[in-house]
This record gives structure tokens, C-alpha cells and sequence, in this order.
């Protein structure tokens, strides 16, 4: 083989101990592409270009123009990818990072130098043979994409929230069915509209006791569905939302950004700026916000109770604090007329704070 262009600056690698059928055989990718080891990716991108137009079969007509076209391929897709690339110089620059060298030029009469250009010769064809298997490897990996997989798991997250509320709302609407308050009324609004007391399908006496299995179910969806159009459930087990799900949450968080500052940018220049008096949905919002409720929770209260807090301006340092100790003397009497709470008082004084007892009492 030629001399030793492995460590130089330039495109030529020499074809030293370049291998046959590993990268672009015993020609350099540099030189196969015309280019410096220094190249740019675009550089070597402009070039492949260059020449894959004037080599391409179609153009060309030669009987070695299609080989060609494929060495200048499998040059470009060595060169052009990061890791690739750096394990091909490694390659080029030997094992030790020493320049590739005559690796059959031995000195038969120094036995030093025998052992030593052996030695490299072994080491050299190791590293040759591991970069290019690990080259292939990473030209084979699949390329992922960090939006797909962070879209993906925003769906997936999204699917699970609604399936759980929907299933925990589900739940709810069956245990209203058996509390015999909202049964009973369901049961007359139904009756009502006329939706129960259909015969069975199955006629008069066919199927009995499967009938009267189907038509029991029949009766209690009929039951569960005036339950879900008649009531209406806030907090945690409220009907789910679609737009309460993380996917339409992020697709409209541009439009709640813009929404919250205006609402404060409102406020600001209204209320502090202004000087003008609350109106009825500041004076909501006040209450809710010094209670520290969500706004779910604070629609769950009645018009009444909601007016009822809206009149002791919580919002003022002075009435919240009234508010809080009227709180704790109110819980205070619940617990003192409690007879579990009574018997558990008895207990501690009784027995000790410390003991466990197994009376009846």
C-alpha cells in the first residue's frame, strides 16, 4: 500500500492498511469525496451532490459507474453522520491515536522493531474491525424523534386521565342509584315521563326468570340515566370535561396565558388604579381565593352558602380571621354533643392517652 495519510491534514488517508470491503475499501471516504478531513457536514453534503450527479448510472452510461455511485453513497453516509464519522477517524488515525503507518514494512535484522510493527499491526486491525462494527450499528439505529415520543406520552397521559374520571364518575352515578332519596325521586321522574313501567319484552310468562333479570338491569340504567341528566355532580366525581385533559390543556394554554393577564391587567387598572368599587364576580373571586378553594370546590356550594361568604368579606385580614375563630368554636360544640367523640374523652381520662383498651364501651 501507499504512504502513511492517516494522521496528515489533508483528504488523502493513503490506502496503508485500508481493508476491501470495510467503509469505502482501501481508498480514504475523504478522498473518494474530494474533500478535507476538516470538511464542514454541509461541505461534504455539497460535494456528495457534485458528484453523485456526474457519476449517477443514468448519467454516466459506464459499466463501473453504478460501483461508483454506491462507493460515493456509502462514503457520504459515513461522513455525514457525528459518531459515524468520529469512529472512521479513529480508525484512520490507528489505535493509540498514532498515525497509520507501512504496516508490512518490517525490519527483519531488529527484532525490537519486529515485535513492535507486529504488535501494531494486530492492534490496528482490531480497532479497524470494531470502529466499522460499531459503525454499522449506529448508521442501523432508528432515529428518534423527542417530539413524537413527548406527544405520544402526552396522549397516553391524556387517555388515562379521562378513562379514570369517566370511570370515578360512573361510580358515582351508581351510588346515587341505591341512597333512597335520589332513588326514589328518579323512580317518580321516570314514571313520569313515562319511562317506567314498560311490560317485558319477552312477553307475559316466557323467560321468567331471565326476563325478569333483564328487565331489572333495564330498570336500573332507566334509573342511572335520570340520575345523570337530573343531578348535578361537582368536585372530584363530576362528569370529566374534555378540555380538563392535559392534551387540550396544552393546546390551550397560549389562550389561558392570555386570559390570566388580562384578567389581572383588568384588575390592576380597574381596582387599584381606578379606585372602583367590587363588583359581584370580584367579590366571588376574592372569596374563593382567601377560602383557598378550586373553583371546582367552590362551585359545589350552594347559592346560599356562597352568597352567605360573600357578605362577611373574607377577603379583609380582620373578618377572616373573625371567621376562622368562629370556625373552631362551632367544630369545638359539634364535638363536645358527639357521643363518639364523648366516649373516646372518657376513655383518655379514664384509661390514658398511651393505652389500648378492647371494652365494649
Amino acid at each position: 500500500g501507499g504512504g502513511g495519510g492517516g494522521g496528515g491534514g489533508g483528504g488523502g488517508s493513503g490506502g496503508g492498511g485500508l481493508v476491501e470491503g470495510i467503509y469505502c475499501g482501501s481508498v480514504s471516504c475523504y478522498e473518494l469525496l474530494g474533500v478535507e478531513r476538516t470538511a464542514t457536514r454541509a461541505e461534504i453534503a455539497r460535494a456528495y451532490r457534485r458528484l453523485a450527479r456526474r457519476d449517477h448510472p443514468d448519467r454516466s452510461g459506464s459499466s463501473g459507474g453504478s460501483e461508483r455511485f454506491v462507493t460515493l453513497a456509502t462514503a457520504y453516509e459515513t461522513l455525514r453522520d457525528a459518531a459515524v464519522r468520529a469512529a472512521y477517524d479513529a480508525t484512520l488515525d490507528g489505535p493509540a491515536g498514532r498515525p497509520l503507518r507501512h504496516l508490512y514494512d518490517y525490519d527483519y535484522a531488529n527484532t525490537n522493531t519486529y515485535t513492535y510493527n507486529y504488535t501494531y499491526t494486530y492492534n490496528y486491525y482490531y480497532t479497524y474491525t470494531y470502529n466499522y462494527a460499531r459503525s454499522l450499528l449506529l448508521l442501523r439505529r432508528a432515529p428518534v424523534d423527542a417530539r413524537a415520543v413527548l406527544a405520544g406520552a402526552v396522549i397516553v397521559v391524556s387517555v388515562i386521565q379521562y378513562m379514570s374520571w369517566w370511570a370515578r364518575y360512573q361510580r358515582a352515578i351508581c351510588h346515587l342509584a341505591t341512597v333512597p332519596r335520589f332513588r326514589l325521586r328518579a323512580e317518580d321522574i321516570a314514571r313520569r315521563e313515562g319511562l317506567l313501567g314498560v311490560p317485558p319484552r319477552g312477553g307475559a310468562r316466557g323467560g321468567a326468570r331471565g326476563g325478569g333479570r333483564s328487565r331489572h338491569e333495564e330498570q336500573e340504567e332507566i334509573i342511572r340515566g335520570v340520575i345523570r341528566s337530573h343531578v348535578d355532580i361537582q368536585g372530584g366525581y363530576r362528569k370529566p370535561r374534555v378540555t380538563d385533559v392535559l392534551l387540550v390543556r396544552l393546546l390551550l394554554l397560549p389562550y389561558s396565558l392570555l386570559r390570566f393577564s388580562a384578567f389581572h391587567l383588568r384588575w390592576l387598572w380597574l381596582f387599584t388604579v381606578l379606585g372602583r368599587e367590587l363588583g359581584p364576580t370580584e367579590r366571588l373571586h376574592l372569596t374563593r381565593h382567601s377560602l383557598r378553594l378550586s373553583v371546582e370546590e367552590f362551585r359545589s356550594m350552594s347559592d346560599e352558602q356562597r352568597e352567605r361568604l360573600v357578605q362577611l368579606a373574607l377577603w379583609e385580614k380582620r373578618n377572616m380571621e373573625e371567621f376562622r375563630r368562629q370556625q373552631q368554636e362551632e367544630e369545638r360544640v359539634r364535638l363536645a354533643q358527639d357521643s363518639r367523640w364523648k366516649r373516646f374523652r372518657r376513655s383518655q381520662r379514664s384509661d390514658g392517652a398511651g393505652r389500648m383498651t378492647f371494652s365494649d364501651d
